[in-house]
Protein backbone atom coordinates (compact mmCIF):
# COMPACT_ATOMS: atom_id res chain seq x y z
CA UNK A 1 0.00 0.00 0.00
CA UNK A 2 2.82 2.56 0.46
CA UNK A 3 4.11 2.05 -3.15
CA UNK A 4 0.75 3.11 -4.22
CA UNK A 5 0.87 6.46 -2.14
CA UNK A 6 4.50 7.09 -3.62
CA UNK A 7 2.77 6.22 -7.01
CA UNK A 8 0.17 9.11 -6.01
CA UNK A 9 2.90 11.69 -4.69
CA UNK A 10 5.04 11.88 -7.57
CA UNK A 11 1.63 11.29 -10.12
CA UNK A 12 0.46 14.31 -8.16
CA UNK A 13 3.95 16.53 -8.51
CA UNK A 14 4.10 15.32 -12.31
CA UNK A 15 0.67 16.81 -12.55
CA UNK A 16 1.22 20.09 -10.96
CA UNK A 17 4.44 20.44 -13.57
CA UNK A 18 2.82 19.70 -16.63
CA UNK A 19 -0.16 22.18 -15.52
CA UNK A 20 2.70 24.98 -14.45
CA UNK A 21 4.76 24.31 -17.55
CA UNK A 22 1.31 23.78 -20.15
CA UNK A 23 0.62 27.63 -19.20
CA UNK A 24 4.02 28.97 -19.19
CA UNK A 25 4.41 27.59 -22.71
CA UNK A 26 1.27 28.56 -23.93
CA UNK A 27 1.97 32.32 -21.96
CA UNK A 28 5.38 32.58 -23.70
CA UNK A 29 4.27 31.91 -27.44
CA UNK A 30 0.78 33.77 -26.92
CA UNK A 31 2.85 36.99 -25.63
CA UNK A 32 6.31 37.10 -26.74
CA UNK A 33 6.66 34.68 -29.63
CA UNK A 34 3.70 35.22 -31.89
CA UNK A 35 3.29 38.22 -33.88
CA UNK A 36 -0.40 38.01 -35.47
CA UNK A 37 -0.20 40.89 -37.29
CA UNK A 38 2.85 39.27 -39.83
CA UNK A 39 1.73 36.34 -39.26
CA UNK A 40 4.82 35.07 -37.29
CA UNK A 41 6.00 33.10 -34.93
CA UNK A 42 9.55 34.32 -33.85
CA UNK A 43 12.16 31.89 -34.84
CA UNK A 44 9.88 28.78 -35.71
CA UNK A 45 9.35 28.20 -39.46
CA UNK A 46 5.95 28.80 -40.09
CA UNK A 47 3.03 29.84 -37.11
CA UNK A 48 1.02 26.96 -37.52
CA UNK A 49 3.92 25.35 -35.20
CA UNK A 50 3.45 27.71 -32.57
CA UNK A 51 -0.52 27.24 -32.68
CA UNK A 52 0.40 23.51 -32.19
CA UNK A 53 1.85 24.06 -29.30
CA UNK A 54 -0.53 26.32 -27.93
CA UNK A 55 -3.41 24.04 -28.51
CA UNK A 56 -1.86 21.06 -27.12
CA UNK A 57 -1.05 22.97 -24.00
CA UNK A 58 -4.45 24.08 -23.29
CA UNK A 59 -5.45 20.48 -24.05
CA UNK A 60 -2.86 19.14 -22.02
CA UNK A 61 -4.18 21.79 -18.84
CA UNK A 62 -7.83 20.91 -18.90
CA UNK A 63 -7.15 16.99 -19.68
CA UNK A 64 -4.80 16.97 -15.97
CA UNK A 65 -7.00 19.47 -14.05
CA UNK A 66 -9.94 17.04 -15.14
CA UNK A 67 -7.93 14.00 -13.47
CA UNK A 68 -6.76 16.13 -10.51
CA UNK A 69 -10.13 16.84 -9.68
CA UNK A 70 -11.32 12.99 -10.00
CA UNK A 71 -8.99 11.81 -7.77
CA UNK A 72 -9.35 14.90 -5.56
CA UNK A 73 -13.45 14.21 -5.49
CA UNK A 74 -12.48 10.07 -5.10
CA UNK A 75 -9.76 10.49 -2.24
CA UNK A 76 -12.74 12.02 -0.35
CA UNK A 77 -15.46 9.65 -1.89
CA UNK A 78 -17.27 11.90 -3.20
CA UNK A 79 -17.24 10.88 -6.69
CA UNK A 80 -20.66 11.68 -8.44
CA UNK A 81 -23.15 8.91 -9.50
CA UNK A 82 -22.77 9.26 -13.01
CA UNK A 83 -18.90 8.70 -12.89
CA UNK A 84 -19.57 6.07 -10.07
CA UNK A 85 -18.74 3.61 -13.04
CA UNK A 86 -16.07 4.78 -14.31
CA UNK A 87 -12.55 3.45 -13.93
CA UNK A 88 -10.10 6.02 -13.08
CA UNK A 89 -7.36 3.78 -13.44
CA UNK A 90 -8.19 3.24 -17.22
CA UNK A 91 -8.91 6.91 -17.71
CA UNK A 92 -5.86 8.26 -16.23
CA UNK A 93 -3.89 5.98 -17.87
CA UNK A 94 -5.60 7.03 -21.92
CA UNK A 95 -5.17 10.21 -21.08
CA UNK A 96 -1.78 10.23 -19.96
CA UNK A 97 -0.85 7.88 -23.00
CA UNK A 98 -2.52 10.21 -25.04
CA UNK A 99 -0.51 13.77 -23.68
CA UNK A 100 2.49 12.08 -23.68
CA UNK A 101 1.84 11.38 -27.90
CA UNK A 102 0.88 14.72 -28.41
CA UNK A 103 3.44 16.67 -26.55
CA UNK A 104 6.54 14.26 -27.89
CA UNK A 105 4.80 15.44 -31.31
CA UNK A 106 4.90 19.45 -30.38
CA UNK A 107 8.53 19.27 -28.75
CA UNK A 108 9.88 17.05 -32.30
CA UNK A 109 8.36 19.80 -34.02
CA UNK A 110 9.42 22.48 -32.08
CA UNK A 111 12.87 21.28 -32.40
CA UNK A 112 12.63 20.47 -35.78
CA UNK A 113 11.22 23.74 -36.84
CA UNK A 114 13.76 26.14 -34.75
CA UNK A 115 15.02 28.53 -37.08
CA UNK A 116 18.11 30.27 -36.28
CA UNK A 117 18.60 29.26 -32.48
CA UNK A 118 22.21 28.16 -32.79
CA UNK A 119 23.62 31.60 -33.39
CA UNK A 120 20.87 33.73 -31.67
CA UNK A 121 23.85 34.59 -28.65
CA UNK A 122 24.78 37.17 -31.02
CA UNK A 123 20.81 38.15 -32.32
CA UNK A 124 19.87 41.72 -31.40
CA UNK A 125 17.25 40.07 -28.97
CA UNK A 126 18.62 37.06 -27.69
CA UNK A 127 16.02 37.04 -24.67
CA UNK A 128 13.90 36.27 -27.72
CA UNK A 129 15.60 33.58 -28.44
CA UNK A 130 15.84 31.96 -25.00
CA UNK A 131 12.26 32.15 -24.89
CA UNK A 132 12.13 30.18 -27.54
CA UNK A 133 14.89 27.74 -26.38
CA UNK A 134 12.67 27.84 -23.05
CA UNK A 135 9.19 26.69 -24.93
CA UNK A 136 11.73 23.81 -26.57
CA UNK A 137 12.61 22.96 -23.30
CA UNK A 138 9.25 22.68 -21.29
CA UNK A 139 7.99 20.75 -24.33
CA UNK A 140 10.67 18.16 -23.82
CA UNK A 141 10.19 18.27 -20.17
CA UNK A 142 6.78 18.20 -20.18
CA UNK A 143 7.04 14.80 -22.62
CA UNK A 144 9.29 13.44 -19.89
CA UNK A 145 6.93 14.02 -16.69
CA UNK A 146 3.91 12.44 -18.97
CA UNK A 147 5.80 9.37 -19.27
CA UNK A 148 6.76 9.13 -15.82
CA UNK A 149 3.43 9.80 -14.69
CA UNK A 150 2.30 6.94 -17.08
CA UNK A 151 4.24 4.65 -16.45
CA UNK A 152 2.95 4.92 -12.53
CA UNK A 153 -0.52 5.22 -13.60
CA UNK A 154 -0.05 1.80 -15.52
CA UNK A 155 2.07 0.22 -12.67
CA UNK A 156 -0.46 1.66 -10.09
CA UNK A 157 -3.29 0.25 -11.97
CA UNK A 158 -1.89 -3.18 -12.41
CA UNK A 159 -0.74 -3.21 -8.57
CA UNK A 160 -4.99 -2.72 -8.32
CA UNK A 161 -5.99 -5.86 -10.07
Amino acid sequence: MVAVDCYGVVKGVAYFCVLTFSVTVFGVIEADLMNRAQNTCAYFHTMSTCEWAEAVAVISWVVVLFLMVLYALDFFERLPDFLGGVSLGWTDVASLVLLTLLWFIVAVVLSAEGVGLNGCSVAPQPSDCDKARAVIGLSWTNFGLLVIASTLAMLAFRQKK
